[in-house]
């Protein structure tokens, strides 16, 4: 058995935890094991489970609050440990935190992986620096989509490694429909729905004007909020002052998102910048019609999409959630690029080659 060690910022909601704890539940982990070099002491809630499958988690000083703190742990951690792990996979939005890849570099872990998951940072000025830096480093490059290699990589070779589903999890069901919407007294309304953080990036203030237009034209509608995060108290003042509390619903971060995708009539997601979003890939698997922004790859397109620029007005958003149709079925194209089985079974070769085996 070889071991892979994945660098991450934490253990919780984030895409690149949910596609990679996607992978760990798929892989063989007979042949393959995985343990966590993490940098945040908080939202580490998946620890449990990846201690219940044999991995193991290390919790470093915090990045960048405790910058030399954290360097110091994490080479003396990779001094003492490089030699147990064939590969070093360090997860990114950004190439803000490469040490890890230059440690690993100077103890011979034969195998070191940057993989791109996003397409935009506030600190581009040390994601820049360290585009050429890294190359002594890195012996590939992986990434969720075109834009988030093109990002990270500029011209570079890279391998694509999309972000796998589970698509039998994610298929329609009318059980699910109805229970979710008698639970929140949805019958016979009209669902739009939003899957994700509630954070900048995830655009929901321009969301939540689509929907406010969307209840002007029809009161039966419903926006249903799955998720949470640091813009929650932001949006909750928004909705209060427009009078849009009865027709918004906040679910919080739940473990059932496909039940909750059921229950919806479309998927809107005008995100001002993304990697390659899982929960569009399982929308999609679940046939829910998608209304999304143009900044999102194509690659993620199967079935389901309808693209708009965010400098389209909110008018003609509105309108274009209003004109779509449930599909009520999953999307069999799906199968052979997103299936989490095939990803799952690609990295597994793919590791258990670079160890020999």
């Amino acid at each position: 058995m070889i071991r892979v060690l994945h660098v991450l910022n934490n253990l919780g909601s984030g895409g690149a935890e949910a596609f990679l704890m996607n992978i760990y539940r798929n892989i063989d982990r007979s042949k393959v094991q995985f343990d966590f070099l993490i940098r945040s002491r908080e939202n580490n809630q998946l620890k449990p489970e990846i201690e219940a499958m044999g991995g193991k988690v290390y919790i470093m000083p915090p990045f960048p609050q405790k910058l030399f703190a954290n360097y110091k742990s994490v080479d003396k951690f990779l001094r003492d440990n490089a030699k147990k792990y064939t590969a070093i996979h360090v997860h990114a939005n950004a190439l803000i935190y490469v040490k890890p890849l230059e440690l690993a570099y100077k103890y011979n872990i034969p195998c070191r992986i940057i993989h791109s998951h996003n397409t935009f940072t506030n600190v581009k000025i040390l994601h820049n620096f360290n585009k050429n830096r890294i190359d002594k480093w890195v012996t590939h490059r992986f990434a969720c989509s075109d834009l988030a290699a093109e990002w990270m990589f500029e011209n570079k070779e890279y391998c694509f490694v999309p972000n796998g589903v589970n698509l039998e999890k994610f298929s329609y069901c009318e059980q699910d429909r109805n229970d979710i919407r008698e639970k929140y007294n949805l019958k016979h309304k009209f669902v739009v729905g939003n899957v994700g953080r509630l954070t900048p990036q995830k655009n929901h203030v321009f969301l939540l004007e689509i929907f406010a237009e969307i209840y002007k034209k029809n009161t039966d509608a419903r926006l249903l909020l799955v998720g949470d995060g640091e813009d929650k108290e932001k949006i909750e003042k928004w909705i209060q002052e427009k009078r849009l509390s009865e027709a918004v619903i906040f679910t919080g971060a739940v473990s059932n998102v496909a039940q909750y995708m059921s229950a919806m009539d479309v998927f809107l997601m005008p995100s001002q910048w993304e990697g390659l979003p899982v929960v569009l890939v399982e929308a999609q698997a679940n046939g829910l019609p998608c209304i999304i922004s143009d900044v999102i790859t194509e690659q993620v397109d199967v079935c389901c999409i309808r693209r708009l620029s965010l400098y389209d007005n909110v008018c003609k958003w509105a309108d274009e959630v209003m004109l779509t149709t449930r599909i009520k079925k999953e999307c069999s194209e799906l199968l052979d690029t997103f299936d989490i089985r095939h990803v799952a079974k690609s990295l597994e070769n793919f590791y258990l080659n670079e160890g020999g085996l």
